[in-house]
């Protein structure tokens, strides 16, 4: 009896042992470089349009591998890079406006950073445009309840030069057209909707020096 007992006790302790410990949850990585909303003038010129730019961040606990995505501002193309290090140097297009963030990975869970807008500025570069304008309200796709039949649009601007003066805003139910020109606000408020109806909006950013930069297009239905 006590021979058995002693082997049942060693099975349970086996077996126990045997069992993996579940991954923890990685947690999210600090972004480094490049600066949030900044010019970046640290890359290697690689040729006349492209320069090689290094991505670093702060390492992040429980993670085997990083995953950077890169998002052209210009033409909403998204690149992936995967990487067990907490830097990695990439070419990418020059005179051009960026968003980047980093996915943190393990076997089974994984965490996103911040996102991050830089301008990687090329040769000669003194100005640049403002980065295409974000949305906050309607949200991309929602629908909306509106009682009194209005609307209110509502976006928001940044540049490297923090010179943004004027919003053109574009709305419409098929092809958005120009409806507020040379706005000062970052909301356009009491726009009228109808009922069951699907709209489009996008809005081009103007700063001080005559740059400017078109938003994507936006859409929400309303109910």
């Amino acid at each position: 009896m006590m021979r058995k007992l002693i082997l049942l006790f060693f099975l349970l302790f086996s077996l126990s042992c045997s069992k993996s410990k579940p991954d923890l949850i990685p947690s999210k990585v600090t972004l480094v470089s490049p600066l949030l909303n900044e010019a970046c003038t640290t890359g290697s010129i690689v040729s006349g349009t492209q320069s090689a730019v290094v991505f670093k961040w702060n390492p992040s606990e429980n993670t085997s591998s990083y995953e950077l995505v890169i998002r052209n501002l210009l033409t909403g193309a998204s690149s992936s890079y995967n990487t067990s290090e907490n830097t990695i140097t990439i070419t990418i297009n020059q005179n051009t406006p960026y968003s980047w963030h980093v996915i943190s990975r393990n076997s089974g869970s994984l965490a996103q950073s911040d996102e991050w807008k830089f301008y990687n500025s090329g040769p000669g570069a003194v100005t640049y445009a403002p980065f295409p304008a974000e949305i906050l309200s309607p949200l991309m796709g929602e629908n909306v309840t509106t009682p009194d039949g209005k609307v209110k649009l509502h976006w928001i601007g940044s540049d490297v030069d923090k010179d943004i003066i004027r919003y053109d805003i574009y709305f419409g139910p098929s092809v958005p057209v120009l409806i507020k020109n040379n706005h000062a606000d970052s909301f356009l408020a009491d726009v009228p909707v109808s009922s069951r109806t699907l709209y489009y909006w996008k809005v081009v950013s103007k700063d001080s020096k005559g740059n400017t930069s078109q938003s994507e297009v936006f859409q929400f239905k309303v109910n």
